[in-house]
């Protein structure tokens, strides 16, 4: 950095500071990618792969929106294994590569260390994972929409639907064969809540896509008053009883979710992140043993909570 901006020593401090500005763009990116999936740090589930590179992804489940939505990229550390064992594949490797192809996603892990691809055998029972972000079945993530309210059947904060006495802890409806956006679905989506809950949701959730298709059900009831007034494409302004209907660029393109906000809630320590030497009260930045460098690190411990799912309803099926 100094090499380059002519022996300006202050250059390493702007350096540092854009790096540290991309890492927390990263952190923000990948919380959001937690907050919208299943709580349970799967973010794609592979095909079998039988002792080759790159290994092929699921291209009919969240292969190609992980690789689209920037969820795995170059540089990314991961582990590959099962539901019961997160390594069992791969512990710790590094993406190299990515196939951004609808039909045939695929990933390229490096050695452990870097360096060559790794030729790896994968089963339709492996899924990827950030490193270090599950052990074995147990999740080290945060709880996600998907499994708040898109699923009937999850577990969410030691409740289970699925437990006699506990019936009533799941979501209002959740969708899971329609396939494309209709206001019939929407209204139906809309009743089971207000039925459950006694009010209609607040806030309609989905991803872009099934934004613009929101917006192109609606065209043929556009009438325009002359030519100077011609105009198409604002997605952000079509509504839904009042409700705009709010897309989240991170949800998969099959979700869309009807909420009641207020219901949603985030637990996090006060404060906000903070400095690992701030929390044990070191003075400056840790030296690093062995080395002439100094470390540290950000910590921050948030989870997504919910009074009541019943009062959130959701289609996680829309493949149109």
């Amino acid at each position: 950095a100094i090499d380059q901006t002519d022996g300006k020593a202050l250059s390493v401090a702007n350096v540092i500071d854009t790096e540290v500005s991309g890492m927390v763009a990263d952190i923000r990116h990948n919380i959001t990618r937690q907050l919208v999936s299943n709580g349970d740090a799967l973010i794609a589930q592979f095909t079998t792969t039988s002792a080759t590179t790159p290994l092929n992804l699921v291209s009919t489940g969240y292969g190609f929106d992980a690789i689209e939505r920037g969820w795995l990229y170059p540089g990314l550390c991961v582990d590959i294994g099962s539901t019961s064992n997160e390594v069992v594949r791969a512990d710790a490797h590094f993406i190299t590569a990515v196939s951004e192809v609808e039909a045939t996603p695929t990933i390229t892990v490096s050695t452990t260390n870097g360096g060559s691809a790794a030729s790896l055998t994968t089963a339709s029972t492996d899924y990827v994972s950030v490193a270090n972000a599950r052990s074995g079945s147990t999740s080290y993530e945060t709880n996600g929409l998907r499994q708040i309210a898109g699923s009937t059947s999850s577990a969410v904060g030691g409740l289970d639907p699925d437990t006699a006495g506990e019936e009533f802890w799941k979501p209002a409806h959740v969708d899971t064969t329609t396939t494309a956006l209709t206001l019939d679905l929407l209204l139906t989506l809309q009743r089971k809540v207000h039925q459950k809950v006694g009010s209609a949701p607040s806030v309609v959730l989905t991803s872009l896509k099934q934004q613009a298709q929101w917006y192109s059900l609606l065209q043929n009831q556009t009438r325009f008053t002359g030519e100077s007034k011609i105009g198409a494409g604002n997605v952000d302004a079509a509504s839904w009883n009042g409700m705009v209907v709010e897309a989240q660029n991170d949800i998969p393109n099959r979700e869309l979710y009807m909420l009641t906000f207020e219901d949603y809630f985030l637990v996090a320590p006060p404060g906000g992140p903070k400095w690992f030497s701030d929390q044990t009260g070191t003075k400056g930045l840790p030296w690093k043993q062995g080395y002439t460098s100094f470390v540290d690190g950000i910590a921050w411990r948030p989870n997504l909570a919910i009074r009541r799912r019943n009062g959130s309803a959701s289609a996680i099926g829309l493949t149109a």
